[in-house]
């Protein structure tokens, strides 16, 4: 018991290392963000489920939100375990995702159809642009669908990165991806709430389920 203890330990602390990376510019903003947020979630007393449970809710469910901690990659992987063991009881299953702006959508349908490779589709989109976090962890994502022939739907509305404690200066030009020796980790804010996941997730969850004509 006490080396687990001492094992989740160890995570915290480093999770909330990396964590404090990003809040020693934005404290004000990430407060502000955690109160509208909260505000989105439903009142309801929460409690613990079992794996058998959780997949029977998502094979009833129309659409299923998923939280993510982005600089978690169990987090990432945890999805990839979910999207697997409901595979074999969702019927067409689609993967809305915030990390990848709406703006994007072909680039992403390019890798989906085998046109390009992943990495390819890192730089096309210039993803560390938009999306700080792990790369890798996300490209297991795209791995899956692409292997399993489940589409991939763009959710962020972030098309330009406007400026931001992150942003580089405008005066300072920005080299081409195939010359880039370090990968600019700033983000552009998020502009997608929950309510508007769910709309959106909602609307392409009806396109992509409407009967051949």
């Amino acid at each position: 018991m006490r080396g687990l203890e001492s094992s989740q330990k160890k995570l915290y602390l480093a999770v909330k290392k990396e964590l404090a990376l990003y809040e020693r510019k934005t404290r004000k903003e990430l407060l502000s963000y955690e109160k509208s947020f909260r505000a989105t979630l439903p009142q309801k007393k929460i409690r613990i489920s079992s794996r058998p449970a959780l997949l029977n809710a998502i094979e009833s469910a129309r659409v299923v939100l998923v939280g993510d901690f982005h600089p978690f990659r169990q987090s990432q992987k945890g999805f990839v375990r979910l999207v697997e063991g409901a595979g074999g009881t969702v019927k067409r299953p689609v993967i809305a995702l915030e990390c990848f702006q709406q703006a994007h959508q072909a680039a992403i349908g390019e890798y989906l159809s085998g046109l390009i490779t992943a990495d390819e589709l890192r730089d096309k989109i210039d993803f560390e642009r938009y999306w700080p976090f792990s790369w890798e962890n996300y490209r297991e994502i795209l791995l899956l669908a692409r292997a399993k022939k489940i589409p991939v739907i763009a959710l962020n509305i972030v098309e330009e990165a406007p400026f931001s404690p992150f942003s580089p200066p405008a005066t300072t030009p920005r080299p081409p991806a195939s010359r880039r020796k370090s990968r600019d980790t700033r983000r552009a804010p998020c502009s997608c709430s929950t309510a508007s996941f769910t709309s959106a997730i909602t609307i392409y969850h009806a396109r992509w389920h409407e009967p051949a004509p």
